[in-house]
């Protein structure tokens, strides 16, 4: 359910949690890999109202250092931000094993 998450430009699954693949069963479904596309000017302010939604999905440190220093990562490099390993609650009341990024226009 995306609406759980802070506004978001578009969202971007990708991989066999999303398209399903020959060998996969029902009950033990992959990890969903989705990307969060945010302003570039709102990476931080999503950050830190991600933050308050979802405190576990951020790794110990990063979370310690708050929303300033997740977008200063997130700069690094290609630019893209991942909270892997996480439950995310479905529409009908179930979860499902995930990783997300976040990067930004």
């Amino acid at each position: 359910d995306l609406g759980r998450f802070p506004p978001i430009q578009c969202s971007i699954g990708y991989g066999s949690g999303v398209f399903r693949q020959l060998g996969y069963s029902e009950a033990k479904r992959p990890m969903v890999d989705i990307i969060f596309v945010v302003r570039s000017s709102e990476v931080a302010d999503w950050h830190a109202e991600n933050l308050e939604l979802h405190k576990d999905h951020y790794s110990g440190l990063l979370r310690s250092l708050g929303p300033g220093a997740i977008a200063q990562v997130q700069s690094w490099g290609p630019g893209l931000y991942y909270n892997p390993n996480v439950q995310l609650a479905t529409n009908y009341g179930g979860f499902l094993e995930a990783k997300y990024g976040v990067i930004s226009e």
